[in-house]
């Protein structure tokens, strides 16, 4: 951010034509490496001059520049590329331009509602700036939430337990913006989270974008009412978040796990990854996806109700088997997505606590998944009722205990699964 009182910084040009998804920029996750950044400062630096001709007001462009003149609806036009932090807000470009001490700068005419075209474009040039609120570079000023183990957390209620060798945490990251941004760009960034279960408190998370790159063999829960999730290059993860007011992004994803709730789910370049949704618009698989598996949304957590009224978030509808693939070929649906079968259906059951008085899903089954759920409880109860006629004594019960416990544990070392369990008791002993 400029050390002058007004810093402009470039918008995100390079994926514009992702963004027409979303209307408004604040609801779409973007990032860019380092290198995209610069190329579009370069760009904007070196082609402004024609831009500006484009917009000029049609009497003036046979005038030389610095008799050319903009009116304030042709700056308000710039503000697509540009938006203007200044005094620890955002602020429309052409507000800020007709502030007093900019407003002389650019030689603006109150008679007239116009800027000097000469003026502003080098106005503009000055105050340029890369963008301060990208998740790279939260990742590295940021106030750090986790690092790796033994390295003291920002809040009690973030923990984030190793489930493997600690040399695979070196790089393990998440952090926040929120010392050197406004409320609305607020940003929390995670970046290598491997082999452990990440658990974020809700205050951590509230009404932030969330950026999750480079994470593998995890399982995140994101427990809140966030404005959006981008989550790029991650694999063999599971993910549950809160209500997303915006757009969920996945790109370049493989064999995820997604279990949200969210106004607009995008994916991109995703292979072998099933989600749970509850969105009230058409899931978007745009090139590249293939072997996604789509199921209704089966969780809850006891604050869900609260952050779905933050969100001001309906669950009246919900169209999570009505995707859209317009990338694809007529009949090459099929190869891209699937509804999970109803008899692979099974509820999921966040393993802790949180404040709230949810007790139960928030969302209204499809007839066949609520039957599946149904049939399920119905055998839990009758294995119950069998154990319970069989009339065991005190050693022949002790003898089926310990049976169904040695069974259990095969099967958790046959699945893999005991990694997370040894991983939620350490979980359970650092809250």
């Amino acid at each position: 951010v400029s050390t002058q009182s007004t810093g402009m910084y470039s918008q995100n040009v390079t994926l514009m034509q992702t963004q027409k998804f979303s209307l408004r920029s604040e609801e779409f996750p973007t990032d860019r490496k380092a290198k995209k950044k610069s190329i579009d400062v370069r760009f904007i630096e070196t082609f402004l001059s024609d831009i500006i001709k484009i917009l000029s007001e049609p009497d003036s462009k046979g005038l030389p520049l610095d008799k050319q003149t903009m009116t304030i609806p042709i700056i308000a036009s710039l503000g697509i590329m540009f938006t203007v932090y200044t005094e620890n807000s955002i602020r429309p470009l052409h507000e800020v331009l007709q502030q007093q001490v900019h407003a002389t700068v650019c030689n603006f005419s109150k008679l007239t509602q116009t800027f000097n075209t000469q003026q502003v474009r080098t106005w503009l040039l000055d105050h340029m700036h890369a963008n301060p609120f990208t998740s790279k570079r939260c990742l590295m000023h940021g106030k750090t939430v986790y690092q790796k183990p033994g390295r003291p957390l920002r809040r009690s209620s973030d923990i984030s337990i190793e489930n493997g060798s600690t040399n695979t945490l070196t790089r393990c990251r998440v952090t926040v913006n929120d010392h050197e941004t406004p409320k609305e760009r607020r940003l929390l960034a995670m970046q290598y989270v491997s082999r452990q279960i990440s658990v974020l408190s809700p205050e951590t998370l509230l009404n932030h974008r969330v950026h999750v790159t480079h994470c593998n063999d995890a399982s995140i829960y994101l427990l809140s009412s966030m404005k959006c999730i981008s989550v790029k290059q991650c694999s063999r993860t599971t993910l549950v978040t809160g209500p997303i007011s915006g757009t969920l992004y996945l790109t370049g994803c493989i064999n995820m796990r997604i279990i949200c709730i969210a106004r607009r789910v995008v994916l991109r370049n995703c292979h072998s990854c099933r989600l749970y949704l509850l969105t009230p618009t058409r899931p978007l698989l745009l090139a590249g996806c293939n072997d996604i598996t789509l199921a209704p949304y089966n969780t809850f957590y006891r604050g869900l109700a609260g952050h779905l009224s933050h969100a001001n978030f309906s669950v009246s509808k919900n169209l999570w088997d009505q995707p859209a693939s317009p990338m694809c070929k007529e009949g090459d649906n099929n190869k891209v997505f699937q509804k999970l079968p109803p008899e692979n259906f099974h509820l999921f059951s966040i393993p802790f606590n949180t404040e709230g008085t949810t007790t139960g899903l928030v969302n209204k089954l499809p007839h066949p998944y609520e039957e599946s759920t149904a049939r399920a409880r119905e055998r839990v109860n009758k294995w119950y009722d069998s154990v319970q006629k069989c009339d065991l004594s005190e050693t022949q019960t002790a003898q089926l205990a310990g049976t169904l416990q040695a069974r259990f544990h095969d099967w958790l070392e046959t699945t893999g699964n005991h990694k997370e369990i040894e991983a939620l008791i350490r979980l359970r002993d650092k809250s």
